[in-house]
């Protein structure tokens, strides 16, 4: 895992960096701007539908318009045509952009008048590469004025796009634009990474993202405790998976679907099978639809019940994954409270996701009807009571659903999915699994884990129900529930990325990459 910093933490960072590497500020800006345009040179080379060609430098006033002077002047003195197209004069750049303007300026480099006076001159320019050094990560309100024309005026060029540290008017906190933002070919980002740069709209706005420690040692990092971490490959727990010769099916968990009900079966199944295919020993789907034997055919392996069988098999079961195709009925209702009573009284750690989710949000607003707020407690409707979510419980909502669950919308999630995945995990103290681009995994009290991985070709009916079963065999066999969810959606995503369907991949591929991530 690395480890990801907030805006805050990263301006302490760009201190702690400078102190701990013994030079000045303006001499750690100096490295930032070699380090992009060295980054930038290798990266026209290798383009060859962007040749390094021509170099257009837009700057604005603070530190990351010092980063753009020095990429300026590196180009310069290598014989690089370069220009820079300044959005502030230099009386209001920080002292240190002033001093590396000052020196591009010096070596003879080319500065075209300032702002939008200018665009007929900046347009002349024909550049191959628009180097973005207007906003960096300090912005905390929508872009307006020069700024925001700027924005627009690169976004409409045909030229590629770099960024410096991070595209233009894009929150490095949330992964939001600030009303509008750079969207870059490539961008480089300095000393730390930045959670925005991962999830919600980051990755479409980074493009190709490269990033310089600028050599500031990881001890130096490690001082300031991280907002959140960024998942790796290597981060699947899949040890404690590894099989003695002498095994049985027993050994390796009995999960039970509780869904599947009328136009909704083939959910249940593709849980199911995602269960199976990540090494569950046994799976039962309780299915309130007729026709079980439907569910035989498509999977053999897959066993079934009756709900009225719920409370004799789930004393043989040993993880619960409730919702997949459940639905909203008066049976899925009863089917819904009566699995979270048996799985408190038998310890089953359970999944919950889809219907599992609405329903969970109306018996949440039930207990807290006198506030007005969501309490994350569960009102029994026979008793009145309320009572806590199992132990070892994972949600996996997607936006629309965790809004539902916090009583929100689903554009406030999105405007900042690491605090309603934290917020989640808080109020129903369980892990909670926010799918979407850049899923987020909080657990009560722990920094939250993002998911780099994944194509956008997972924006397709039972991918979440895949991911339900998956992280129910794993905790099924063993693996406790954060460990379960950072695996399984590691595993969910890596498989998606090994199909490699494009806008054609559907949930049972996955499924059937599953196998190949296990050891």
């Amino acid at each position: 895992m690395q480890p990801l910093y907030l805006k805050h933490q990263t301006r302490q960072l760009d201190q702690l960096a400078a102190h701990t590497l013994g030079i000045s500020g303006f001499e750690l800006m100096q490295k930032a701007g070699a380090q992009a345009a060295a980054t930038l040179m290798d990266l026209a080379q290798a383009n060859p539908e962007a040749p390094a060609g021509r170099v257009l430098v837009l700057t604005g006033n603070g530190n990351n318009a010092g980063d753009g002077y020095v990429l300026a002047l590196e180009y310069f003195l290598a014989g690089q045509p370069v220009a820079v197209w300044p959005w502030s004069g230099p009386e209001s750049l920080s002292p240190d952009a002033l001093a590396a303007r000052q020196a591009y300026e010096k070596a003879g480099g080319t500065v075209l008048p300032q702002a939008a006076a200018s665009q007929a001159a900046a347009e002349s320019w024909q550049a191959d590469w628009l180097a973005d050094a207007l906003l960096g990560t300090g912005i905390n309100r929508p872009v307006t004025g020069d700024y925001a024309r700027a924005i627009d005026w690169m976004n409409a060029q045909s030229a590629s796009v770099f960024s410096l540290d991070i595209p233009s008017g894009l929150d490095a906190d949330t992964g939001q634009p600030q009303g509008r933002a750079v969207k870059a070919t490539a961008t480089i980002t300095f000393i730390a990474l930045k959670p925005g740069l991962f999830t919600a709209g980051g990755p479409d706005y980074c493009g190709e993202l490269f990033y310089a420690d600028l050599d500031v040692p990881a001890e130096t990092l490690q001082t300031v405790e991280p907002a959140a971490w960024l998942l790796e490959a290597q981060d699947m727990e899949t040890d404690p998976l590894l099989r003695a010769r002498n095994c049985h099916k027993g050994h390796f968990g009995h999960v039970l679907v509780v869904g599947g009900n009328t136009g909704m079966r083939g959910a249940a199944v593709l849980a199911a099978g995602a269960a199976l295919r990540s090494g569950a020993g046994k799976v039962t789907v309780a299915s309130p639809a007729p026709g079980r034997d439907a569910i035989i055919a498509q999977r053999p392996e897959i066993m079934t019940a009756d709900p009225d069988e719920l409370p004799r098999i789930s004393g043989t079961g040993t993880v619960l994954a409730i919702g997949p195709g459940l639905g909203r009925d008066t049976l899925a209702t009863r089917l819904f409270n009566q699995a979270l009573e048996l799985a408190r009284k038998n310890a089953h750690p359970c999944v919950l996701d889809a219907d599992a989710l609405t329903l969970l949000a109306e018996a949440s607003t039930a207990s807290g009807k006198n506030t007005g707020k969501k309490t994350g407690k569960i009102v029994d409707k026979n008793t009145g009571t309320a009572a806590r979510l199992p132990a070892n419980t994972v949600l996996t909502p997607h936006p629309k659903e965790a809004a539902t669950l916090l009583g929100s919308d689903t554009r406030r999630v999105q405007a900042n999915r690491l605090h309603a995945a934290s917020e989640l995990a808080t109020r129903f103290q369980c892990v909670t699994v926010l799918k979407g681009n850049g899923t987020v995994i909080a657990a009560p009290d722990q920094p939250a884990l993002i998911c780099p991985f994944g194509t956008p070709g997972m924006a397709t009916a039972g991918m979440g129900d895949v991911l339900t079963g998956i992280i129910a065999a794993l905790m099924g066999q063993g693996l406790a529930p954060a460990e379960a969810a950072r695996t399984g959606v590691l595993m969910h995503a890596l498989a998606a990325d090994m199909a490699q369907k494009g806008n054609g991949l559907i949930a049972s591929d996955v499924i059937e990459k599953l196998p190949d991530l296990l050891p």
